[in-house]
């Protein structure tokens, strides 16, 4: 297909960036991460053109000159060494190609019944694209149209519009083959990160525990913004293990921004939680050089989701533009809280679209391999205290908008929740012992 091609660039792009701001990551890891850091990078880029008139390909090729002058000025230092295979690995591997081919499966059939996604997708992410891809653009933010959603941010409709551009044509394809790459990048990623952490089996067993979640892979191939947030989500918490990824923890966390608004709130509460961690288990001077580097892959990328939020976009309509006697009313509102907070542990009991949960399995299994005494603590902690700020803020966000908050739980309590997951199975195996001793 001709969308191959075009992604050829980005592919490019991603890989620079992931060599140049993770040097020393494993190569696994790395190549994961590039090609949703080169999508991020286009979708920059063309916002970029559009707003100042500089044409995208004169902003990725300086991205690709500093990321291509710092690999070869710097080169890149060995990679951690994967555990030697074993009869586990085997059997395990076995298992995960099984689940990964039927996730394909279940991915194409999705796509085939739907080729526009889901109700948001075509509604907002897809149809957003189409805004950009065209003179009137500015349309996109207008009142007169609230159900697109004018606030949303724009890396997945951004990287789309610039595909099509980088291939002279607007079609599906684009759009079916960045939801792809994101549903699949994100289980290689926690594989490879578990393995490089853990060992190869504990790799594979994660990464199959999250191809297993056939709502993942359905969220997924619903073309919508949730799958590639729970990406870079995963990339920060998974970053945090590794003192080689700090800078491209920050970006990851700018293009959670980029990605959703979610991913505000996620820049709101990692940047504090992650400072505090490293000044409690460092001090105030160990912690101070990591953090500038955090806050340097970060701040780039956001002052542009920034401007994009403040200066363009209109309120958002769960919290911005309301009274506030209004949103004090309904965050008063017992009985709405009373709703959202029973929701949420039934919505976790039963999250994955199989009979029994698939966080009752990862539970069972945590339980059984049993807590292991020399985990990575900071990372376990500094990964735990995110994900449940996230997951409050979520819970505040329902409470106070002001759609009825049956509707909203029900249409919106399993993506949200589904963004954290990839991150959460990471922690759970962050946190238990080995299948087996790793080589």
């Amino acid at each position: 297909m001709i969308v191959l091609l075009g992604l050829l660039w980005p592919a490019l792009l991603g890989v620079l960036l992931a060599r140049s701001l993770g040097r020393g990551l494993p190569a696994p890891m790395q190549v994961f991460l590039s090609l949703p850091l080169g999508l991020g990078a286009i979708s920059c880029s063309l916002f970029v053109q559009l707003e100042t008139g500089l044409p995208a390909l004169v902003f990725e090729l300086l991205v690709a000159l500093a990321a291509g002058a710092v690999c070869w000025r710097v080169g890149t230092p060995p990679c951690v060494k994967p555990a030697i295979k074993g009869s586990l690995d085997i059997w395990i591997g076995v298992g995960l190609a099984v689940t990964l081919a039927a996730s394909l499966y279940r991915f194409r059939i999705v796509i085939f019944e739907a080729p526009q996604g889901a109700w948001d997708a075509w509604q907002i992410w897809n149809m957003h694209a189409r805004f950009l891809a065209t003179p009137y653009w500015r349309d996109m933010f207008s009142s007169e149209i609230p159900w697109t959603h004018g606030d949303y941010p724009l890396l997945l409709p951004g990287s789309i519009a610039r595909l099509w551009s980088l291939t002279g044509r607007q079609d599906l394809d684009a759009s079916h083959l960045v939801a792809f790459l994101f549903t699949f990048a994100t289980i290689g990623l926690l594989g490879s990160a578990v393995s490089a952490l853990k060992g190869r089996a504990q790799g594979m067993l994660a990464a199959l525990f999250l191809a297993a979640t056939p709502f993942f892979i359905v969220q997924g191939a619903s073309q919508c913004a949730d799958i590639p947030l729970s990406f870079f989500l995963l990339a920060v918490v998974a970053l945090a293990a590794f003192e080689e990824g700090v800078l491209l923890a920050g970006l990851c966390a700018a293009m959670a921004a980029w990605t959703k608004n979610e991913g505000l709130l996620l820049v709101a509460v990692v940047a504090p939680i992650r400072t505090l961690a490293l000044c409690l288990s460092r001090g105030v001077r160990g912690a101070s050089a990591p953090t500038v580097r955090f806050l340097a892959g970060l701040a780039p990328l956001l002052a542009i989701v920034l401007f994009m939020r403040f200066a363009l976009a209109p309120p958002n309509d769960h919290i911005g533009g309301r009274p506030l006697a209004a949103l004090v009313s309904q965050a008063t509102d017992f009985q709405r809280w009373k709703l959202v907070l029973l929701a949420v542990p039934r919505g976790i009991r039963r999250l994955g679209g199989l009979p029994v949960g698939v966080p009752v399995l990862l539970l069972i299994y945590g339980v059984l391999a049993g807590l292991e005494a020399k985990c990575d603590r900071l990372t376990l902690w500094t990964g735990s205290a995110t994900l449940a700020a996230l997951l409050a803020g979520y819970c505040v966000v329902c409470v106070v908008q002001p759609r009825d908050i049956y509707w909203q739980i029900d249409t919106a309590l399993y993506r949200l929740l589904m963004q954290l997951w990839p991150a959460a199975i990471f922690l759970v195996f962050i946190a238990v012992r080995p299948l087996r001793p790793t080589a």
